[in-house]
C-alpha cells in the first residue's frame, strides 16, 4: 500500500486488523523514500520562491492518498462497505492470509479488475486442500481469472483479472 500511495500516487485502502503504525512503525526504505520526497518538495519550494510564486502550506499529497480501515477483509465487510469495495478501481492483496478468497469472491461478485498473492491455504469452507489445490478452487471462481508467477522468491503466484470486461455476463456458468 505504501508503495503504490506513496510512491505512485496511487490512492489506497489497507484493510488490515492490525494496525500500520504509520508513521512511527515505517521500514527504513520507506523512511528514507520520505525523506527524498521532503528534499524534493524543500527544493521545489525554493524554486518556485525565487520565482515569486505564492506558497501555501507544505504539504506531501502522496501521504494522503495512503489510508487504513482496522478490520478483517471478509464477507462481512464487504457488506458494510460495499460502495467502496463495489467502486474500488482494483482490489489487491499481497499474502492477505484469511482474507484471500473473500477478496476473491469479491472481485467475482463486483466484477472488479484484481490481484492477489495467495500464501497460505485458508479456505473459507474448511475443506484441507494443498497450495495448488487452493489456487485452482479461487481460479475456479471465474473463467477469467489467470495465473502468473512474479520475479520474487516464495510464494509468488499471483491470481488475477486485469480488466472488469473480462467477466463473463452475469447470469452466465461460475457466475453466483
Amino acid at each position: 500500500a505504501f508503495g503504490l500511495a506513496v510512491r505512485r500516487g496511487v490512492p489506497c485502502v489497507l484493510v488490515d486488523p492490525r494496525p500500520a503504525g504509520w508513521p512511527d512503525r515505517l521500514t527504513k526504505h520507506q523512511r528514507h523514500y520520505l525523506r527524498l520526497l521532503a528534499k524534493r518538495e524543500k527544493k521545489e519550494t525554493g524554486r518556485r520562491q525565487r520565482e515569486g510564486a505564492q506558497e501555501g502550506p507544505q504539504t506531501f499529497p502522496a501521504l494522503s492518498a495512503l489510508r487504513q480501515l482496522a478490520e478483517c477483509f471478509d464477507a462481512d465487510f464487504c457488506e458494510r462497505h460495499r460502495d467502496e469495495v463495489r467502486g474500488a478501481p482494483v482490489l489487491c492483496g499481497m499474502h492477505p492470509d484469511e482474507a484471500t478468497e473473500a477478496l476473491v469472491d469479491a472481485a467475482v461478485r463486483f466484477r472488479r479488475p484484481f490481484a492477489v498473492v495467495p500464501c497460505c491455504v485458508f479456505p473459507a469452507d474448511g475443506v484441507p486442500r494443498s497450495f495448488e489445490a487452493w489456487t485452482a478452487h479461487l481460479r475456479a471462481k471465474s473463467p477469467a481469472i489467470r495465473s502468473a508467477f512474479l520475479p520474487f522468491s516464495g510464494r509468488n503466484q499471483v491470481l488475477f483479472v486485469e480488466d472488469a470486461s473480462k467477466y463473463e455476463e452475469p447470469g452466465g456458468p461460475g457466475q453466483s
